[in-house]
């Protein structure tokens, strides 16, 4: 992140969670090519193999084929409009620095990344006490050949395409139960939500961007002390000078 949102984490003490619909990926919330297929099959077009595995009568197996794609086209329509009533607050994960991910999100600007871990996350996030937040990885799939499963609304809001994989992305969502009510009234509304939380539990060390002048790091660092955090502010590994 920018120096500006860094300051507007810890001057809020709160996560900013994002509209889905703000996140810049058309894709985010909707379904596959594999998705859609279903819709246009009709019962005869069912492998025998598959209709035979079914218990009841072919009646009974009609009406649940019928029931199933009647379901499926319904829980496309509640994730198009889960777009604008859903918020997400995202994390990348790995073990070491990603050089695509500073040169994605920083470029040669300065800037730096809030590290913590999954345990310090969700221990600030359960201080929350009147939103249910959902926490886990997303899917990166191929949507041309892959389909996601339908028996869950979260499941197309918790997949992206393989063309950002690199992310390597934890998300935590949170929906706002108005926006389900009444979705068209909140397309100019909030275009997202800030989530208080204790940063001390929350953020484990502080690294400032690889190519961030000396000056920099001691701004983050004296912002940091003024209020009052705990975590070490570090230069990005990246940094670090080779060995010949």
């Amino acid at each position: 992140m920018d120096i500006a949102k860094f300051l507007s984490l810890i001057n809020s003490s709160a996560l900013y969670f994002a509209r889905l619909d703000q996140l810049g990926d058309p894709f985010e919330g909707s379904f596959a090519q594999a998705n859609l297929a279903f819709d246009d099959l009709e019962f005869e077009d069912l492998p025998k193999e598959f209709v035979d595995g079914l218990k009841d009568d072919e009646l009974g197996k009609r009406k649940w084929f019928e029931l199933m794609r009647d379901s499926n086209k319904r829980i496309r329509s509640f994730a198009k409009d889960a777009r604008i009533a859903a918020f997400a607050n995202c994390w990348h994960v790995q073990e070491y620095e990603s050089a695509a991910m500073w040169s994605q999100y920083i470029g040669d600007r300065d800037g730096l990344a809030v590290k913590t871990t999954y345990a310090r996350l969700i221990n600030a996030l359960e201080g929350v006490q009147d939103k249910e937040i959902f926490v886990g990885m997303i899917n990166y799939l191929d949507y041309r050949k892959e389909a996601i499963p339908s028996g869950n609304l979260l499941n197309s809001l918790m997949c992206k395409r393989l063309s950002f994989e690199h992310e390597r992305e934890l998300r935590c969502l949170v929906f706002d139960g108005k926006a389900w009510i009444d979705p068209e009234s909140c397309i100019e509304g909030k275009l997202g939500l800030h989530i208080p939380v204790s940063l001390d539990v929350l953020i484990d060390e502080i690294y400032v961007s690889p190519d961030s002048a000396d000056w920099f790091l001691e701004i983050v660092e004296s912002v940091s002390t003024k209020y009052g955090l705990a975590a070490k502010v570090i230069r990005s590994d990246l940094a670090s000078k080779p060995l010949f």
